[in-house]
């Protein structure tokens, strides 16, 4: 948390980025992120690492084709 806390003033330094004219956008990701490793961590005690190991390479699999098929030449 303070690493990614710390993240802030080197943004704001080096690339000029304002947090407050995207806080539209940042607010549901953060929301987001909060739930979604809470949820994580509950799921992850109910289900065996090997099994866990094979959905998470499947769904990075999944998401990889869908990647390729989706670019398209122009």
């Amino acid at each position: 948390m303070i690493t990614h806390l710390s993240k802030i003033p080197l943004f704001i330094y080096f690339f000029n980025f304002n947090y407050i004219e995207h806080y539209s956008v940042l607010i549901p990701l953060i929301i987001a992120v909060f739930v979604g490793t809470n949820f994580g961590k509950k799921i992850l005690s109910f289900i065996p690492e090997h099994i866990f190991i094979i959905l998470f390479k499947s769904t990075l699999f999944i998401i990889a084709i869908k990647l390729i098929f989706s670019y398209q030449i122009f």
